[in-house]
């Protein structure tokens, strides 16, 4: 009867924001809507990258500072590639959170994008990922940062979480055409195409060279 959100993958205190911008709106819905947002159950795995002996919990505590520890659980061991996807698939929707870093991607983008599944993303402002939400999932990531306070941010979340609550058993439609261009044919040419424009600089300042007296 819960309604669940994961989020696998590393956590760490430049995090901090962007999971109090999360925490925060999950305590106001539990206020203004409690019937929906009290099923909530938000899963945090594999937090950090020491082994599951000595790995230790960075997003519990945030939890507990916004009085919703009841509702968040935190796995910081790692786990492996195909029982993260499996997690993805298995999940009601999907959380992205991102660093205090506007130069900081998440790996874990692509797979997001590609599970289908209905993204809650709180991001910096410069995040190279929000665009690419965008116009592959046609989600709109919450952005943080020198424009926007932390209250505003959690303002302009809670209508975003209702309404993913809402569609969380539809599959998302993708942009493949745009996704392309970041797949392994296109990518792997772009990389082709700068070695052969290095190899014929590399020819042509070689000849020169080879001409002069």
């Amino acid at each position: 009867g819960c309604i669940h959100g994961v989020y696998v993958g590393r956590g760490g205190y430049d995090m901090a924001r962007a999971l109090r911008i999360l925490f925060q709106a999950l305590a106001n819905g539990v206020d203004r809507y409690p019937t929906l947002f009290s099923r909530i159950r938000l899963h945090f795995i594999g937090t950090d990258y020491a082994p599951a002996r000595r790995a230790q919990m960075s997003v519990l505590l945030i939890a507990e500072q916004a009085g919703v520890a009841d509702y968040v659980t935190e796995n910081p061991g790692r786990v492996s590639y195909f029982e993260s996807l499996s997690l993805l698939k298995r999940a009601d929707f999907l959380l992205l959170v991102g660093s205090d870093d506007g130069r900081y991607t998440p790996s874990k983008v692509f797979p997001y994008i590609l599970s289908r599944k209905p993204l809650l993303a709180v991001l910096h402002e410069d995040s190279s990922a929000a665009p690419v939400l965008e116009k592959s999932l046609a989600t709109k990531p919450i952005l943080f940062g020198n424009r926007r306070s932390e209250d505003s941010c959690t303002m302009a979340l809670l209508p975003e979480w209702r309404s993913i609550l809402h569609e969380r058993s539809l599959s998302k439609a993708l942009d493949e055409k745009y996704l392309q261009t970041f797949a392994a044919p296109s990518t792997t040419g772009a990389q082709c195409r700068l070695f052969d424009e290095v190899l014929e600089f590399h020819e042509l300042v070689g000849g020169r060279l080879r001409r002069s007296p």
